[in-house]
C-alpha cells in the first residue's frame, strides 16, 4: 500500500507516494513523481515532486497540482 503525503491535487484528489503528477510553477509546466526526502538526511522529511528535468519543488509549496492518469 502507498503512503498518503496528506496533500490533494486540484480536483480534491489525494497524493499518494509514487503518484505520476503534473504541477504548473512560475508558469511553467512540470511533470514527475511523488516522493519523500528521507534519503536526504539534511533536509526535514517531507513530500516533493521529483521531476523529469532534475529539479525537485515541495508540494507545501504548489498551488496548481494534477494527478495525471497513465498517459
Amino acid at each position: 500500500m502507498r503512503e498518503k503525503t496528506g496533500y490533494y491535487d486540484r480536483h480534491g484528489k489525494e497524493i499518494k507516494d509514487g503518484d505520476r503528477l503534473k504541477a504548473i510553477v512560475n508558469g511553467r509546466i512540470h511533470k514527475g513523481f511523488v516522493g519523500d526526502s528521507r534519503g536526504d538526511s539534511w533536509i526535514p522529511n517531507d513530500w516533493y515532486i521529483y521531476t523529469d528535468s532534475y529539479y525537485r519543488f515541495n508540494l507545501a509549496d504548489l498551488d496548481d497540482i494534477e494527478i495525471l492518469e497513465e498517459e
